[in-house]
């Protein structure tokens, strides 16, 4: 509750919403193999859903390796390559006096992305049951560019199609290069013999592409579940402000998502 109270005061009062909230599901796939000299290997998948879980987000797979330097700090790395899905768009179209007169309609397409990580992840308990973890990661995403059809339907003020219309055209999106730093600082309950660990984490989001300004801010409050040392599972809360700035007008597009997660240790 005290993270999520920050997170509210943290929102600028002239920021303003951009449409209606989103809903989507997560669903995470883990796994890792413990190395000598305490390294360790992982390997993820993920799958994401958006516009209110009636299409896919994205899908992505990725392979890690990680280092504990000794029991307050670890290093990691990781490789992931991801499908990202643009849904089918329309946008509405004015003439110059500012009326109505039709709108474009953008083509569902998928856009590949590589992603690379590196970061460092410092943690500490509290009375033998309470760890507060702070991490940071440093995290360069590159998309290709991408074509996709774009249909252009334009209406008379009688409310008819105007002759030749709708008309066909390929437009593009521009290749993507975004460099960030993410801060997460994390609280959790873990104690020898319970199983049960909630926690509550609080993500900043930070783009090193434009003057570090404030891409994202993302909570989650959840927990996981183990049932040995093996098999895990989680279930979580996600709330994600997106932060874009046009025109001199900052908004923000609130995403709210339920993640559900198994991980796997060998």
């Amino acid at each position: 509750m005290i993270l999520l109270s920050a997170v509210a005061l943290l929102l600028p009062s002239n920021i303003m919403a951009e449409g209606d909230d989103d809903f989507g599901m997560w669903f995470e796939l883990g796994a890792e193999k413990a190395l000598p000299r305490n390294f360790s290997v992982s390997l993820e998948g993920e799958l994401r859903t958006q516009n209110n879980s009636r299409n896919l987000d994205r899908l992505n797979i990725g392979i890690g390796l990680n280092y504990k330097l000794n029991k307050y700090v670890k290093f990691g790395t990781s490789y992931m390559f991801m499908g990202s899905y643009s849904p089918e768009e329309r946008k509405e179209h004015y003439n110059s006096s500012g009326v109505w007169n039709g709108y474009n309609l953008d083509e569902a397409f998928w856009t590949p992305r590589h992603r690379v990580n590196v970061e460092v992840t410092g943690g500490y308990k509290i009375a033998g049951w309470v760890k507060i973890s702070l991490r940071e990661r440093y995290q360069y995403t590159y998309g290709y560019e991408e074509y996709y059809t774009q249909e252009k339907y334009r209406y008379n003020s009688s409310g008819n199609l105007k002759p030749g219309y709708p008309i066909s055209e390929t437009d593009y999106k521009e290749e993507e290069s975004r460099h960030i730093l993410r801060s997460r600082l994390k609280v959790e309950m873990s104690r020898k013999g319970i199983k049960w660990n909630p926690f509550v984490s609080l993500e900043f989001q930070n783009n090193l592409s434009d003057a570090f300004s404030l891409y994202k801010i993302r909570t989650r409050v959840g927990t996981e579940y183990h049932f040995n040392k093996k098999h895990g599972v989680g279930l979580a809360y996600v709330l994600t402000h997106r932060y874009k700035t046009k025109n001199a007008v900052e908004t923000v597009k609130r995403t709210h998502a339920i993640c559900a997660s198994y991980n796997f240790n060998f």
